[in-house]
């Protein structure tokens, strides 16, 4: 039997319960399942008011007064956040024309050998301008330690950046098995890296699929689906859709 859920049916996709009418009867025989295929939308974002970063603090005048930037939650690659600060700065009249180019006091870039970031400050066509570093700030995730960046030509962080996405490993749960990791009894019915492009679907489709036992039972009304990080963290799909196919077959 072929079991395919659409999570956008159910309230809570992270924790879907599957209903039966009329039940399976499961008692004469001993029953496996698999999983064939996920779709797990990229939906955790790394920058939001849970990681407290939204927000980067800049001043032109040594900090007498500051300007605040709030970015909207939501999944930034560093090329969304590099265009999302020259936004604000543009809405914020500090830009400049140059030549027929506009140009800013600082722009966010990374150095994608060592993965550092810095921010490269334009001391041609400005001068004064210093950005808040505190760790506590969107500067924080970044890698930068606290204290206010001075101006210069470049400035590199301190560290790499953050990886908000360091739960582990996805692990799609199912109350109708019984697996182990290491010596440790648990319901985990896949476990898929968490090594999709960033920010587009993660498409699960084993090569060969791995079935289970089903935990003993002689007639099946639900089953529970669950998706959590490797650390036990439930998975955030900030309203986006999952979709399940689960094959369930007698054992041979």
């Amino acid at each position: 039997m072929l079991s395919t859920i659409e999570g956008s049916n159910y309230a809570d996709e992270a924790d879907i319960l599957v209903e039966f009418a009329p039940k399976l009867d499961f008692r004469h025989g001993k029953y496996e399942c698999a999983l064939i295929n996920a779709r797990i939308p990229y939906s955790c974002h790394n920058i939001s008011s849970t990681y407290n970063n939204l927000t980067l603090k800049y001043s032109d005048d040594s900090w007498v007064s500051e300007t605040v930037i709030t970015l909207p939650a939501g999944n930034y690659s560093y090329t969304n956040l590099i265009s999302a600060i020259k936004y604000y700065l543009e809405e914020n009249g500090d830009t400049a024309v140059v030549d027929g180019s506009t140009v800013y006091p600082f722009t966010l870039s990374v150095n994608n050998a060592t993965g550092y970031a810095f921010f490269s400050f334009d001391t041609t066509n400005f001068s004064g301008y210093e950005v808040n570093c505190d760790s506590t700030l969107l500067t924080g995730m970044l890698g930068y330690a606290s204290g206010q960046l001075p101006m210069s030509a470049t400035t590199v962080a301190s560290a790499t950046p953050v990886n908000i996405f360091s739960h582990g490993s996805i692990h799609i749960h199912c109350d109708l098995v019984k697996s182990y990791l290491g010596n440790k009894s648990t319901d985990i019915l896949y476990t898929s890296n968490f090594d999709a492009v960033p920010f587009a679907p993660i498409h699960i489709t084993p090569n060969v699929p791995l079935y289970l036992p089903l935990e003993c039972r002689t007639q099946l009304d639900r089953y529970r689906l669950r998706l959590k990080f490797e650390d036990g963290t439930k998975y955030d799909l900030n309203g986006e859709h999952v979709h399940y196919m689960i094959h369930i077959r007698e054992r041979h």
